[in-house]
């Protein structure tokens, strides 16, 4: 079978490229089941991380590896004996920033995107994702953001040392989530427990996120096709994740056709 492997390079460099003889898979056994992938989609967070040796990567010795894939859609082709609510034939889907804003809004919320790249913000303004796009490249944070702005903030990025800018913009009892990978969070103390704030982190998305994300894209409430820009052969897997090794701000989202 094919599969997308993760290779050890110099200076804990790795990358991704495809391999057209990876050992099939055993089962499925119990609740388990197998899915013949005909798209996949890369993230510019976790799967970069593993690319640059970071806090999600494998360790040098597991190397090779296969990479895990969460971004997938697939056919069911078999299922395990204890299997009661998929068969042969229906298919599964998986799909950050752009969309959490988009959600956001749609909840209600008076949503604020910010980010460094001036075409990412312009595909945020031309497809109305945010109430307010602002471009904080040149560390103009403070100029564009006062203090206690926000109630929550989604951090989507992990720029260390961005922990108590975050946190200041926060109104009392504000609310922060960091998501992206990081190796450790660091913040003024007394900066959060003056405003109470709270600090949390998630681990994944589960099967009611993904059925409520495919219920507000079938509203119209959420669009994901604009910022899906490049769909390319897998065969072109080993330039896509040099690119997202090495300029991920030339990607946005891409799917892999199988």
């Amino acid at each position: 079978m094919r599969s997308l492997c993760i290779q050890d390079l110099p200076d804990r460099m790795r990358q991704k490229v495809l391999v057209r003889d990876w050992p099939e898979p055993e089962g499925p056994a119990g609740n388990e089941v197998k899915t013949r992938t005909i798209f996949t989609g890369i993230t510019n967070g976790t799967e970069r991380n593993q690319l640059i040796g970071g806090n999600y990567a494998p360790e040098d010795e597991q190397l090779p590896t296969s990479g895990f894939g969460y971004q997938n859609v697939g056919r069911v082709i078999e299922v395990g004996p204890d299997v009661c609510e998929l068969q042969c034939g229906i298919a599964g889907a998986g799909i950050v920033g752009q969309i959490a804003a988009q959600i956001a809004t749609g909840m209600g919320a008076r949503a604020t995107l910010c980010d460094i790249d001036a075409k990412r913000l312009e595909l945020a303004r031309q497809n109305g994702v945010a109430e307010t796009v602002l471009n904080v490249s040149g560390n103009p944070w403070g100029k564009e953001i006062a203090d206690g702005t926000f109630d929550a903030v989604i951090d989507l990025t992990g720029v260390p040392g961005m922990e108590d800018q975050l946190i200041s913009s926060l109104r009392q009892r504000g609310r922060i989530v960091f998501i992206a990978g990081r190796e450790k969070v660091s913040y003024t103390f007394n900066l959060g427990q003056g405003r109470e704030i709270q600090i949390k982190q998630n681990s994944h998305f589960d099967r009611d996120d993904l059925l409520n994300t495919c219920r507000l894209v079938d509203q119209g409430l959420v669009k994901i096709a604009p910022f899906i820009r490049d769909v390319v052969p897998v065969s072109r897997a080993k330039q896509i994740y040099d690119t997202l090794r090495d300029a991920p701000n030339e990607l946005m989202g891409t799917v892999f056709v199988w």
